[in-house]
């Protein structure tokens, strides 16, 4: 997870002072379509260590995806998790109401879309989104309108092995239950 310094308000702004390091976003890897498949699945593996950090101190970010993972400048994968911004604390006020279903559509887990709870396996829900898309070279519930992305959030992903049956059945695995419509049926990050 990317360092944060300093935390703040004033009357209209809430604010969180963030360290400085140089790369681009997983997403602007993706379009530019330099993110080989091995990158790609180191750099979720990162994501979900710094999710599984913050899961274990009652963090939940609420709003995983590919604009808010850092790929820092250098030889090797290295990935950070950024803005918090829409983060749920345990015994901690949100800056959402009760109903309101925060985050990107597109990377919103079935349940969380639904109006239930966010929980750890909504986070993880949404590298496995992050990493089907990069494995697959397209997202796997992104249609031309929010109702139909909607609808098929909540019908589920195909198969990742039907478009990419040349990848290792293990990862395979792994990539589809981050996906399982039901949570409890998720990996923990």
């Amino acid at each position: 997870c990317l360092r944060a310094y300093g935390f703040g308000r004033d009357s209209r702004h809430v604010y969180i002072a963030y360290e400085f390091v140089p790369g681009r976003t997983y997403r602007e890897a993706l379009r530019a379509g330099e993110l080989a498949d091995d990158d790609a699945i180191e750099a979720c593996a990162q994501v979900c260590d710094g999710l599984a950090h913050a899961h274990a101190a009652g963090i939940l970010h609420r709003d995983v995806k590919p604009s808010n993972v850092l790929l820092t400048d250098g030889d090797r994968v290295s990935a950070r998790v950024l803005d918090f911004g829409l983060a749920q604390m345990a015994d901690a006020e949100t800056l959402t109401e009760a109903g309101d279903v925060p985050g990107t559509l597109a990377y919103i887990s079935p349940e969380r879309l639904a109006g239930g709870e966010a929980t750890p396996a909504a986070d993880v829900w949404a590298v496995g989104v992050m990493l089907w898309e990069a494995l697959a070279g397209r997202h796997p519930f992104w249609r031309g309108s929010m109702l139909e992305t909607a609808r098929t959030i909540e019908a589920g992903a195909r198969p990742l092995g039907e478009l990419r049956p040349d990848l290792p059945k293990r990862l395979l695995r792994v990539v589809d239950s981050t996906l399982a419509k039901n949570p409890a049926r998720r990996p923990t990050a």
